[in-house]
């Protein structure tokens, strides 16, 4: 009677009222209960009810999956001990610091690790950039809005009434704008809860950290043997050498195999493969220098052993102009050595230039780029600049036109003006029959037409 004579029922009424408080519910009857509840299911929604355990799940289904973690490096070369070292560190601590200087690769390898351990180490990868609070707390506040909870095809209904206004339709955008009105400090309290809540292994990474106390404010407290936290740095501090790990450059074999592999054929003869010897050896085996030297040798088509020739000669024009020019010779970042610094701008300074060749509004675009932050630079950012260049040199362009055509037409205006001088100037010396007077008249009227030009 109780099922037949009640109304209003919601597709939510059976899960969200536990079993035990179900003031109509009794354990001792609870079959005979369910069976009456699947008789009624068109009002009643049985085939909705959920499993308490069920809603855990999807709450830790959520917090699963790759956030913000950069493409994988398909040239990713070497480095196995390191990723050996990486697994083993972490395994007998719960953060694990990797520092050098720049240039080195110790976003790629703990990118490579991340793909690397997942998801067989780790249910869970969040990746932030940690070089400002600003942007870590950014970083925290899209994290959060993603884990808002979105409704499920079994979670909303299904009526002949709009469900635009549904309530469980509008679950997720509620919930994303929840968190987006919460504040810093509550943004942060709430994702270093829910990791802490977490029974998903994750893995946290803090990219680039500038500031060693700054990471401490956002990482949770307690993470234990559910959590792992990574961070990459410049420095390391002086007390934390047994949760550091020190990069360094790769040995000559890698650096070798860095270049056969991101530019395929351009190593294979015994020419190049020589010249591959001495030039990671004149790059100082830096990565860095090593990946743009081998994407201008695939980009240009030139063997390496051509690479090296215009290198020499770049590196030449590069000592001759910083002997003249005092002002050329740029201290190198913190955390790098002037060497590595000069083989990166060197190697650097023959794709610049390529490209000015190649497409000089690119390499305006690049120049503006330079004074930006690399983390933020989008395509649709490119594109705008791209369009905006366009549209400046077709406006110069048009100026330019204008210009021409406004000269062309004093021109010509100059020497009819010469041309009616000249011949008043003629008319003068003949009426004066060749005098004095009429010399200077005829000198002053082709003076005055030449400075009308």
């Amino acid at each position: 009677r109780f099922l037949r004579t009640t109304g209003g029922w919601s597709p939510y009424f059976l899960n969200d009222t536990p079993s035990s408080r179900r003031p109509w519910m009794f354990r001792k009857q609870y079959d005979v209960i369910d069976r009456l509840l699947e008789r009624y299911s068109d009002k009643t929604h049985y085939g909705e009810r959920r499993h308490p355990e069920e809603f855990a799940m999807a709450f830790h289904r959520r917090m699963r999956g790759l956030w913000g973690l950069p493409p994988r490096n398909v040239h990713f070369t070497g480095r196995e001990d390191r990723l050996e070292e990486l697994a083993t560190r972490l395994e007998r601590t719960s953060e694990l610091l990797v520092a050098g200087m720049g240039g080195l690769g110790k976003t790629q390898l703990c990118t490579e690790y991340c793909y690397r351990r997942f998801p067989a180490g780790y249910g869970l990868v969040v990746w932030l950039n940690a070089e400002s609070a600003d942007s870590l707390v950014a970083d925290y506040k899209q994290l959060l809005r993603d884990w808002a909870p979105t409704p499920t095809p079994m979670e909303v209904p299904v009526s002949s009434s709009s469900s635009a206004s549904s309530p469980s339709a509008s679950a997720g955008s509620t919930a994303a704008a929840a968190a987006a009105d919460k504040s810093t400090e509550e943004i942060i309290a709430e994702v270093k809860s829910r990791l802490f809540r977490s029974q998903v292994p994750w893995l946290l990474v803090f990219d680039n950290v500038e500031h060693p106390d700054l990471s401490k404010r956002f990482l949770p407290r307690g993470a234990g043997t559910k959590g792992h936290v990574l961070l990459t740095a410049r420095h390391a501090p002086p007390a934390s050498a047994d949760r550091t790990l020190l990069l360094g450059c790769f040995p000559p074999s890698e650096s070798v195999q860095l270049l056969a592999r991101i530019a395929p054929g351009h190593v294979s003869s015994p020419r190049d493969a020589a010249a591959a010897r001495s030039l990671v050896e004149t790059l100082g085996n830096l990565p860095l220098a090593l990946g743009t030297a081998a994407a201008y040798m695939r980009r240009c088509d030139v063997p390496c052993a051509e690479y090296l020739e215009r290198y020499a000669a770049s590196e030449g024009r590069r000592s001759s102009s910083s002997s003249s020019s005092s002002s050329s010779a740029l201290p190198a970042r913190y955390g790098e050595s002037n060497e590595h610094f000069h083989s990166v701008a060197s190697s650097l300074a023959l794709s610049v230039n390529e490209i000015e060749k190649e497409n000089p509004t690119a390499c305006r675009v690049l120049r503006l780029l330079s004074f930006l932050g690399p983390d933020l630079v989008t395509k649709a950012v490119i594109r705008n600049l791209l369009c905006e260049r366009r549209r400046v040199d077709a406006v110069a362009e048009r100026r330019r036109r204008d210009v021409d055509r406004r000269r062309s037409v004093a021109r010509a205006t100059a020497a009819v003006a010469l041309g009616i001088g000249a011949s008043g100037a003629l008319r003068l010396v003949r009426r004066n029959h060749g005098g004095q007077a009429g010399v200077v008249a005829a000198t002053a009227l082709t003076a005055a037409a030449l400075l009308f030009v």
